[in-house]
């Protein structure tokens, strides 16, 4: 056996177990969830001892320089001396150089930054409020083209960050930021793709300065950019806009409309939903690629308008801005408003090809090493029913669905959006195999993209309990009510004797399995 110490305990470890798997079974409280290195959540950092290579695949090379790997894949042929992962960034010193009013509410803000930094437009920066709060902020200017790193921040009222950075920061005065984060920018690899640019309200610019980026990156295709905005921000969006049109006016396209404040998100959804009927009348959807960032409930809107009008999946480049706190599951408000769709409950064969869909996607994701995991102690034929149920009564508007909601079903799971696509990428191919027509592939796809931000989480969620967020996590001491077998080592376990219960995963563990002090 071997050592793995961690947090004052020491765990020995079986050659045929992983280092997560010891750990739990020695009743250390360790994060986790997929349990093969598809989420990164149980990531540790190794502090003596080589955890393996296999541990480490996949990792951003900075975490791999500083010993963090992967420990639910991690069966290293020695001793361990482990400590808790260390993700945090470091923040860099900003100096306001200029802020310029744009219109009432909205101002740009030039920095100058004491640390070099590359940035590319659809990136953000995260400012730090001295009083601690941490907001993130769009990226509008081209590096290759600015010397400063501009902001568009629009005050909130009442907004402790806005306030600041609008009125209460004074030009040459520095803070801290961190960046620059984030994936929703343009590649060379779409250059000869057109390119449908969506967004809203002050969201805006940052979209100008990835079609700046892609027309200076050689950029061969249509440009698209379509928008809504309140009518307060009008002047800075118009700007940007026009400064992007004027630098190819016969290859980018603006379209956009101004918005009642009151109007809520369904506004978002209808100019996306517009703004793919006007992409489609000027090359197929299939051929486009579609870019927007920022807020979540606008990178929702456009991520399910793209699905459903068919844009692959693999050129939707969405990203939205990390909420500083977790947001509030919507299934029920998203459930309430989905309609029974009878057209596509019919070419289902009224459940028929619905059955054989979803018999064919688990018996290749119990097969799968990335999302296999996610149904420990779950059959398949259990998995296939409780699906089954859940769309027969969406579709045929039966609604006598009664298991757990999108969220809750998912509370526990850390799915990233990659993963999220992967599956959806893998279901769409049995779709396809079993021949369901065209039209009703997207309105099916759309469904599913509708729950995604109840599913795509970086940390593990508690499930949602008369209207509060419960986290079952750590352990419990349970006094057995019946005999049973330890899950960790196999042993027998007697009624009336005292267990070590996972209050997630209900494994139960004996007194044998359980940590060691260090001394010991």
């Amino acid at each position: 056996m071997f050592r793995v110490h961690l947090g004052g305990s020491v765990v020995q470890r079986r050659a045929d177990e992983s280092v997560l798997d010891a750990l739990l079974r020695g009743g250390v409280d360790v994060p986790f969830s997929c349990r093969k290195g598809s989420c990164q959540t149980c990531l540790l950092r190794a502090v003596e001892g080589d955890p393996g290579s296999r541990s480490t695949r996949g990792l951003h090379p900075a975490l791999v320089e500083s010993g963090h790997f992967k420990p639910c894949v991690s069966r290293p042929a020695g001793d361990l001396v482990l400590a808790p992962a260390d993700l945090s960034r470091r923040p860099v010193r900003a100096v306001l150089a200029e802020r310029h009013l744009l219109c009432p509410g909205v101002v740009r803000l030039r920095l100058e930054l004491e640390t070099a930094m590359h940035w590319v437009p659809g990136q953000h920066v995260r400012v730090h409020h001295p009083g601690g709060a941490v907001r993130p902020y769009a990226i509008t200017s081209v590096g290759e083209e600015d010397w400063f790193l501009e902001l568009h921040v629009r005050l909130i009222e009442g907004g402790l960050v806005s306030g600041w950075l609008t009125r209460g920061l004074a030009v040459g005065e520095s803070f801290m930021l961190e960046g620059p984060l984030g994936s929703a920018t343009w590649s060379p690899a779409e250059a000869e793709r057109p390119l449908l640019l969506v967004g809203e309200g002050i969201g805006v610019p940052a979209l100008a300065g990835i079609g700046r980026a892609a027309l200076r990156g050689g950029h061969a295709g249509l440009v698209l950019v379509s928008t809504v905005h309140p009518d307060r921000v009008a002047c800075a969006v118009r700007d940007s806009l026009a400064s992007l049109v004027a630098a190819a006016p016969e290859q980018v396209k603006w379209t956009t409309r101004v918005r009642s404040e009151e109007e809520t998100q369904d506004v978002f959804l209808r100019t996306a939903r517009a703004a793919m009927a006007e992409a489609a009348t000027l090359a197929p959807l299939t051929g486009w690629t579609v870019v927007t960032q920022g807020e979540s409930d606008v990178v929702e809107a456009v991520r399910i308008a793209a699905v459903e009008a068919g844009v692959p999946r693999a050129h939707i480049i969405a990203e939205p801005y990390a909420s500083a706190h977790p947001e509030k599951p919507q299934d029920d408000p998203k459930l309430a408003g989905i309609r029974p769709d009878p057209e596509l409950w019919e070419a289902l064969g009224d459940g028929r090809l619905l059955r054989e869909v979803l018999e064919d996607f688990y018996g290749r994701v119990y097969e799968d090493e990335r999302l296999a995991p996610f149904f420990h102690n779950v059959t398949k034929q259990r998995a296939v029913d409780k699906q089954y149920a859940f769309l027969r009564d969406l579709f045929s508007g039966s609604r006598d669905y009664f298991g757990l909601k999108p969220f809750n079903a998912h509370h526990w799971m850390v799915i990233s959006d990659e993963l999220f696509d992967y599956r959806e990428a893998l279901f769409e191919e049995c779709v396809r195999r079993a021949g369901l027509p065209e039209a009703f592939i997207g309105r099916w796809n759309a469904l599913h993209e509708l729950f995604r931000r109840e599913i795509v989480k970086d940390r593990a969620r508690g499930m949602i309990v008369d209207g509060r967020e419960v986290l079952h996590e750590g352990y419990a001491e349970e006094e057995l009510a019946m005999d049973c077998v330890c899950d960790g080592c196999g042993t027998e376990m007697r009624a009336g004797t005292l267990g070590r219960m996972h209050r997630r995963t209900g494994q139960l563990f004996c007194g044998a399995c359980q940590g060691r002090p260090s001394d010991a």
